[in-house]
């Protein structure tokens, strides 16, 4: 199904009412799509409602108009977007590798109480936060793709600090699971200076695992992730 923003960009999103309660919002990672996420789709589909979507110029979504600044601000107004036409109610936003970073984008001004939780998997608001290897490769790709326009701008998400600070991640109010893989590409540093900033968050390590938990880590990843969603709706709900 697809969404028509007010910039005319078509936003592709699949939808799973299971008549519960509460429901989830998955955002994938630069240079994917929403199929990433297929196991948690499988875990979760009876338990909650899901929503995924492509982020604007990934998979079904359209890239929109080329002239306007493509960052993460903007993909976070999308995110708001999406769910003001969808007319979600509350949410949980679990956002992975970039998706993560939408998340706190989104989350620092709209830390309502429409926002129940948010968790991150694999985010991070610097560059630097990367380790070194992966920040070159992530820079040869950008330069391998300078004639490709729309290639080169979702690269660059990588190499762009966050609109926003880790000091204004104290504006979120909603609690956070960050969760990351021991060998994660994203420094320890990166992700422990993330959880400190927030509010009430919780850090969790999966051993052994690297950044792609969710699908190679997918049933440790989706135990934790319940017995999260399980702590913060039943809180929320008191």
């Amino acid at each position: 199904m697809y969404i028509v923003l007010e910039d005319n960009c078509k936003i592709y999103y699949e939808q799973i009412d299971s008549g519960q309660r509460d429901t989830l919002v998955f955002l994938h990672g630069n240079m994917e799509d929403s199929s990433y996420f297929r196991k948690q789709k499988e875990y979760f589909n009876k338990r909650y409602n899901l929503i995924f979507i492509d982020t604007r110029g990934h998979g079904y979504s359209e890239f929109g108009n080329k002239e306007q600044k493509y960052d993460l601000r903007l993909l976070a107004k999308d995110l708001q977007e999406v769910l003001e036409r969808l007319k979600i109610a509350s949410y949980v936003l679990i956002g992975f590798s970039d998706g993560a970073n939408i998340a706190m984008e989104f989350a620092v001004v709209h830390s309502g109480k429409r926002l129940k939780g948010i968790i991150l998997v694999g985010g991070n608001l610097r560059p630097w936060g990367l380790k070194l290897k992966v920040y070159l490769e992530v820079l040869k790709l950008y330069f391998m793709s300078l004639r490709e326009v729309e290639k080169r701008k979702i690269t660059a998400l990588m190499l762009k600090s966050a609109d926003i600070s880790y000091k204004d991640l104290n504006k979120i109010i909603a609690p956070a699971l960050v969760l990351v893989g021991e060998y994660d590409m994203i420094r320890y540093q990166e992700t422990k200076k993330i959880s400190n900033n927030l509010l009430n968050s919780r850090l969790m390590i999966i051993k052994s695992g690297n950044h792609f938990v969710l699908y190679e880590k997918s049933s440790e990843a989706n135990s934790l992730i319940e017995d999260y969603l399980n702590d913060i709706l039943i809180e929320k709900e008191e």
